[in-house]
């Protein structure tokens, strides 16, 4: 278990929010990393290389499955670092799982049994926004409460992204958000998907191998040390 997992477990998620909202250079410590759920080898630098690699492309970032948006921030800090003026949308119930799509999952077999339905309930959306704005963000980090289903539809539909990541860990919303994103990201843009290889979440695997069997104009696909990759096109197609 890791030190953050540690503390999570010992201390009330409320007592927490507090105590760290109210000392913010605390994020910056290498063990609480702002709080995402990617490790500090694989998964974080493998979306910050991701983040740089489309920095350039015209387009916003959204990430579907944000907890408690450590990720969006450490993507944040990067494009404030290279200098683009791109908003990062993070999405997320901010409160967990869909009991439902969770339920149904379990029922056939692809949900671990160390996954209760209280998973990711220690955030809230209250405690994000705060987290954003103490950390200076707000004006790049655009949160969005509410199931993928139900957000995704109300952006701006003019909207295009250069950089997708989903991590919502269940095989119907990863299939729902990638299917939804794919036309709207830029020539070049990326998707990237968190619990590939994940054995806690089985339908991860199954969502992402049905969507790259499926999906046009695919540039390329791989696995990397954590995160699978799917790369579009960088030429647009012509009718």
């Amino acid at each position: 278990m890791s030190i953050v997992k540690a503390i999570k477990k010992a201390i009330p998620a409320r007592l927490l929010n507090r105590v760290i909202l109210a000392a913010p250079a605390l994020y910056r410590l290498p063990f609480v990393n702002y709080e995402s759920n990617l490790d500090r080898g694989g998964g974080v630098d493998e979306l910050l290389r991701l983040v740089e690699e489309t920095a350039r492309l015209p387009g916003d970032i959204v990430e579907c499955g944000s907890s408690r948006a450590g990720s969006a921030i450490l993507m944040a800090r990067r494009l404030r670092g290279l200098g683009a003026t791109k908003t990062v949308i993070a999405i997320d119930s901010f409160a967990g799982f869909d009991l439902d799509e969770l339920e149904r999952e379990r029922r056939q077999g692809r949900i671990g049994a160390g996954i209760a339905d209280t998973a990711f309930t220690s955030t809230n959306f209250e405690y994000v926004a705060k987290k954003v704005a103490a950390l200076g963000f707000e004006g790049t980090i655009a949160i969005r409460k509410g199931y993928f289903q139900d957000v995704l539809p109300t952006l701006d539909p003019a909207n295009r992204y250069s950089l997708a990541f989903i991590d919502c860990d269940l095989e119907a919303s990863m299939t729902y958000c990638a299917d939804f994103l794919w036309p709207k990201l830029v020539p070049g843009g990326i998707v990237a998907f968190d619990d590939y290889r994940a054995d806690d979440f089985k339908g991860a695997k199954r969502a992402v191998d049905a969507f790259v069997s499926r999906a046009a104009d695919i540039a390329s696909h791989e696995m990397g040390k954590r995160l699978y990759v799917v790369r579009k096109n960088p030429h647009r197609q012509r009718n």
